[in-house]
């Protein structure tokens, strides 16, 4: 299956909401293959959120890719693309998916699919 080019999206200013308040987010990325990064619009050093596609950079860098029977990469990936549209992302839609789509070390540079 051919999956859409999405981005138009990459720049759209939204809302992030998370337990910490809500925030204006930048897209800096959204492609089907590589994953979404969402930044903080005023401080693109701070990352809110990154998915990790089949082809992100940090596969080829060592890191395990999950397994696939614990993937939920397509409903996220979706939803993701959803709430971007909508111009609200909220983290507890994402948790409610994948509990632990934070990393451990957090959403950084060395980890999300575009800088």
């Amino acid at each position: 299956m051919k999956e859409r080019d999405y981005s138009d999206l990459e720049g759209k200013v939204v809302k992030f909401i998370c337990s910490h308040g809500t925030f204006q987010a930048l897209v800096a990325g959204c492609d089907f293959d590589l994953g979404i990064t969402l930044v903080n619009a005023e401080n693109h050093d701070h990352y809110f959120w990154c998915l990790l596609g089949d082809s992100a950079p940090v596969w080829r860098k060592g890191r395990t890719k999950p397994k696939p029977e614990d993937d939920h990469y397509l409903a996220l990936f979706y939803s993701g693309v959803h709430m971007i549209k909508k111009g609200k992302v909220e983290a507890n839609r994402i948790q409610k998916i994948q509990p632990s789509f934070w990393y451990s070390t957090g959403p950084s540079a060395e980890i999300c699919p575009f800088t």
